[in-house]
């Protein structure tokens, strides 16, 4: 799991048009003669639909939290320092940037 402190990213701002209206079928047609249309592919929809989900998932799962704060304040929290060193290891070596190409 990465951690990182950059901000989530915030969902589009709605246009004031019905949702229906810009997400167009393959086969309809144009609200106003002439108008644009967009047709998006399935690899489109689910995105969109993956996007929908991401920005409905609270940033933090509250039961989790509370169960963490409970065993570090009981001092019960355990940390698998090999599993850590590891973890942190393969995030470094993942998006470490890598040395110029000799040429």
């Amino acid at each position: 799991m990465k951690i990182h402190d950059l901000p989530r990213p915030q969902p589009p701002a709605e246009s004031g048009e019905p949702r229906e209206s810009r997400e167009t079928a393959p086969d309809a047609v144009p609200l106003t003669p002439g108008a644009d249309t967009v047709t998006l592919s399935e690899a489109g929809r689910l995105l969109a639909k993956a996007r929908e989900v991401v920005y409905a998932t609270p940033e933090s799962r509250p039961e989790k939290v509370a169960q963490l704060k409970e065993a570090v304040a009981k001092g019960s929290y355990q940390i698998d320092t090999r599993q850590l060193a590891d973890s942190l290891l393969a995030d470094a070596l993942t998006t470490a940037p890598k040395p110029p190409a000799d040429e």
